[in-house]
């Protein structure tokens, strides 16, 4: 089965294991709905399912400038990190 996925990770050009991983964190309805409609564009454009992936690592990029959170690759999951405590706050009320 092919599960077209997109890389939340923008500067880790490297390997750090031979297993996939799932972080567990999904992305945030914006970002989500902006890489939706880049699929839907490229279905109705070339019949296949890819991503703008450069449209999703700026909007990544965006939402760390936002919180205020420097990651080293631009990796999504370190903002969810740095904001851990604020986002256990906010679901916990």
């Amino acid at each position: 089965m092919v599960i077209p996925v997109s890389c939340t990770e923008h500067g880790r050009w490297f390997c750090t294991s031979d297993k996939f991983t799932d972080y567990e964190a999904i992305l945030t309805h914006t970002i989500h709905r902006s890489k939706s409609r880049s699929v839907h564009a490229s279905l109705w454009a070339s019949a296949s399912y890819e991503s703008n992936q450069g449209r999703l690592w700026n909007e990544i990029h965006r939402m760390s400038m936002v919180a205020g959170v420097s990651s080293p690759t631009s990796v999504m999951r370190d903002v969810y990190e740095e904001r851990r405590s604020s986002l256990e706050d906010y679901t916990a009320a």
